[in-house]
């Protein structure tokens, strides 16, 4: 009786923290709150996918963090949004042909210039955000088997609650959600079809969309169900801003029904959403 009532104590335990800490990232238990997400980290200062745009994200006050994840030749999964290494790093090549001790022999570049940041690995980063931010996993590995792989981390670092996978393809929902239901996916939704599928199977309360759903019907019954609809601003409308922040104002009105914002420039919208 005692091992049981001890067993079912840390169970306890256990479900407050996660309760604890969604509260405390969503500030409220309802969908109505826009969440603020920091696109490949907040990388004004620092390198993107490092583990200071993870520190940058959380000083700008973002709810979320995004961060994308390939794999090197041996099998670690490391952040980098691009497939070759010129871009954000000091080497040259695929990621994928290099091993994860050979990307630890590079820097981080940013804005062209090498800086004291090395590649961190999916496992660093996540480990990194913990109990600070919720990461929102854009997960560029190929095969069910990495995913699962991906999953079995998470899990590992009891993180099941505090991340988005992201999915471009919805139909990987069901397999996903057999691996482990508690970590909740993102699809992307690309039309209505598509959109309809995704509410209909339930499965998931926040959904990835596109300014070409600004009329469609589904939005507003997503957002009548309880269902976070997410909404990049990147690109235009986040330049604009740099001008005016009215331009995030308008951006808003416009997609009323959106939830979620993913953004360069996450403390400018925090400021913005911060107006009464």
């Amino acid at each position: 009786m005692k091992k049981r009532a001890g067993m079912l104590a840390a169970v306890l335990v256990l479900l407050v923290t996660e309760f604890t800490w969604a509260q405390r990232i969503s500030r409220q238990p309802d969908s109505t709150r826009i969440w603020v997400a920091a696109h490949r980290g907040g990388h004004l200062t620092v390198p993107e996918n490092s583990l200071g745009a993870i520190d940058e994200a959380v000083q700008a006050g973002a709810d979320v963090v995004e961060i994308d994840v390939r794999e090197t030749r041996d099998g670690v999964m490391v952040l980098m949004h691009d497939r070759q290494l010129d871009r954000t790093t000091t080497g040259k090549g695929e990621v994928g042909t290099f091993t994860y001790a050979e990307t630890q022999q590079l820097y981080l570049t940013h804005n062209g210039q090498a800086t004291h940041y090395r590649v961190p690995t999916f496992r660093e980063a996540l480990a990194y955000a913990k109990d600070r931010v919720m990461v929102d996993i854009d997960f560029k590995v190929d095969g069910m088997e990495a995913r699962k792989r991906a999953y079995a981390m998470i899990r590992e670092l009891g993180m099941e609650s505090q991340v988005l996978f992201f999915l471009y393809d919805y139909t990987e929902m069901d397999t996903l959600y057999t691996i482990n239901p508690r970590i909740k996916m993102m699809p992307r939704a690309y039309n209505d079809d598509q959109m309809r599928k995704i509410i209909d199977k339930d499965l998931t309360d926040i959904i990835h969309v596109d300014p070409s759903f600004e009329n469609s019907p589904l939005l507003p019954e997503a957002y009548n169900r309880g269902i976070r609809l997410w909404m990049n601003s990147l690109g235009d409308t986040d330049r604009k801003a740099s001008d005016s922040q009215s331009v995030y104002e308008d951006f808003l009105r416009r997609y009323k029904y959106i939830r979620a914002v993913q953004t360069d420039y996450p403390a400018r919208l925090k400021a913005v959403l911060a107006r009464p």
